[in-house]
């Protein structure tokens, strides 16, 4: 019989190659930099581009990350029309739930 632990403690989903925790020293290290140092001196895009690609970008990698970015973030006119129909009332969330459907349909 499999021993049963209360929580997550000790179980261990999945290794990565990118992710590196040590809970008890409080550390979380992204491809070799703490988290603190990202959330103090890296840009959102700099994050992601240091996810995919192990290292922080140049500028020039950075202004082309930028530019793919921003080439994906257009929302269907027929998601716009359909948010636009929900109640004033609905939740943030489930307009968001909602808005995810519709685009995966």
């Amino acid at each position: 019989m499999s021993e049963i632990k209360a929580g997550l403690k000790d179980v261990v989903v999945a290794k990565s190659e990118v992710c590196s925790i040590d809970g008890d020293k409080g550390e979380l290290i992204y491809a070799g930099i703490n988290i603190h140092e990202l959330a103090e001196h890296a840009t959102f895009e700099e994050v992601v581009y240091l996810l995919l690609h192990r290292r922080l970008p140049n500028q020039a990698q950075l202004t082309e990350l930028d530019k793919a970015l921003k080439s994906q973030r257009n929302i269907p006119d027929g998601v716009l029309q359909l948010l636009r129909m929900l109640p004033k009332t609905t939740e943030p969330m489930d307009a968001l739930r909602t808005a995810v459907s519709a685009l995966s349909s």
